[in-house]
């Protein structure tokens, strides 16, 4: 499993997968946080003369075999070709999960002898455990998480073999848990790896270094790449990714929890928003005295908790200390001064959906606390002012009436002059007028959608206003 190439996201027009999600994992979704909390009731337990005598022990923990014979009808392998690999059932009408670089060959245009033919739908096609093979068509292929969604086409008054695999948590996986994955490795199909979870939320494996997957030690071999991993209890828990090539038992996988968000991202309106946790961090460039106490050479000084915010909600308080993210301290990254550690906690958890958990170790006083903060979707007016960061390279002032423009980000490459643009008031985004966040919001939405077809960062004329006189300046963020 090589890396994937570098392109772009591929979203078939009437993809139609819109209230296809995840059946049982849609019922997590919504129930999450909706119910109302219960009274504990607290119950003495019977003497054991008062025990029946018929008691029966518990069920025994499931076999591997088990498991497997349980999980078997929700693999599929994919075929093309162009390549080989492997998915799993995660919606009883045929939608199936697999990984971006399974279909990246295929996803290509094909040559012809005037240059290459555009929009041609990749062949694709999904083979059972029982040699039963059905067509398929990719919904939506990404590049930077990894993931695409397959349909497999379901002939009129056929019913097909297959069964949607239960939906787990990663978040609950533990170091040294029992799993396996299931998979087509050298197109030797449906074939079973067993293994432990190694390592939770390693980072600087994959092309987005700060994407956190699941190390395993099972045998992962080329076309296990899009398969399930399972728990014991038959319960999907990561998609297969990757394997380190030099080396044997050293595997990867995308945590469910973080697939489910994706999906999520897809199939509902605002589920694309960017994490957010709640915090304003303090500015100072000098490590803080209570982490260089504890042995730490650099941190992040909380300098404000948002009440009722997913940080708060952790325990996080003002005057704490961030020193490390997901077990990692911050002080082992290669610029440790304040901005750069700053942007490595904001590029982390934008980069995360609702409902994962990002581990956090702070110093308070002098104790170190292992906190576990669960991310939150940015607010509509939040997520106008990330994209503004992320897209145009300006960042706007929170509480404006109208966008104003706060500071140029670094990294922005400008024609103009930056000093003019701060205070201004956007007027105009690409040549279309701004009259306020409802506007900017489309226009970042046009931004977004060009950058994911085209790749890399177009140039963007912006107008502006200061003192009442119009003015126009070219961005261009840098890669």
């Amino acid at each position: 499993m090589s890396e994937a190439p570098s392109s772009t996201l591929w979203l078939a027009a009437g993809a139609g997968i819109t209230g296809v999600l995840l059946g049982g994992a849609a019922v997590y979704l919504g129930a999450r946080g909706d119910v109302a909390p219960q009274a504990q009731v607290r119950a003495t337990p019977p003497s054991p003369e008062a025990a029946p005598a018929d008691r029966q022990p518990p069920p025994a923990a499931p076999t591997l075999a088990e498991a497997v014979a349980k999980t078997m009808d929700s693999v599929v392998n994919l075929e093309s070709s162009q390549g080989l690999g492997a998915g799993v059932i995660v919606d009883p009408s045929g939608i199936v999960l697999t990984n971006y670089h399974v279909l990246a060959e295929a996803l290509r245009p094909p040559p012809t002898l005037f240059g290459t033919r555009l929009g041609a739908m990749p062949v694709l096609t999904a083979r059972f455990a029982d040699d039963h093979v059905v067509g398929a068509s990719v919904l939506v292929a990404d590049p930077d998480e990894d993931l695409a969604i397959v349909r497999l086409e379901r002939p009129e008054g056929e019913t097909l073999p297959y069964a949607a695999a239960a939906i787990g948590r990663s978040g609950e996986l533990v170091v040294g848990q029992e799993v396996f994955a299931v998979g087509n490795p050298l197109g030797l199909r449906n074939t079973v790896s067993r293994g432990i979870v190694s390592a939770l939320d390693r980072t600087g494996v994959l092309a987005d270094p700060q994407q956190a997957v699941l190390q395993l030690d099972a045998s992962i071999n080329v076309g296990n790449s899009g398969g399930p991993l399972f728990n014991l209890r038959g319960e999907l828990v990561g998609i297969v990714t990757a394997r380190r090539q030099q080396a044997e038992g050293i595997a990867f996988a995308l945590p469910m929890d973080h697939v489910r968000g994706f999906l999520e991202a897809l199939t509902t309106p605002d589920g694309a928003r960017s994490g957010v946790i709640g915090v304003t961090l303090g500015s100072s460039d000098a490590p803080p005295e209570a982490a260089v106490s504890l042995g730490y050479r650099a941190g992040l000084v909380v300098e404000r908790v948002a009440a009722g915010g997913p940080a708060s909600k952790a325990g996080l308080e003002s005057g704490d200390v961030i020193v490390a993210l997901r077990g990692k301290r911050l002080d082992g990254l290669s610029d440790t001064r304040t901005p750069a550690l700053a942007a490595h906690l904001q590029k982390t958890v934008r980069g995360m959906f609702e409902g994962e958990v990002l581990g956090v170790t702070v110093i308070r006083g002098a104790k170190v606390l292992e906190l576990s903060v669960e991310i939150a979707a940015a607010s509509e007016r939040d997520q106008i002012r990330i994209d503004a960061e992320e897209l145009l390279g300006l960042g706007l002032a929170p509480s404006a009436m109208r966008p104003t423009i706060a500071r140029v980000m670094p990294g922005t490459q400008l024609w103009g002059d930056p000093d003019l643009l701060v205070g201004a008031t956007l007027s105009s985004v690409m040549g279309t007028d701004v009259a306020g966040y409802e506007d900017l919001a489309e226009r970042l939405g046009e931004m977004r959608r060009i950058r994911q077809q085209r790749g890399g960062s177009p140039r963007v004329l912006v107008g502006f206003v200061k003192d009442g006189e119009r003015h126009a300046a070219l961005l261009r963020l840098s890669q």
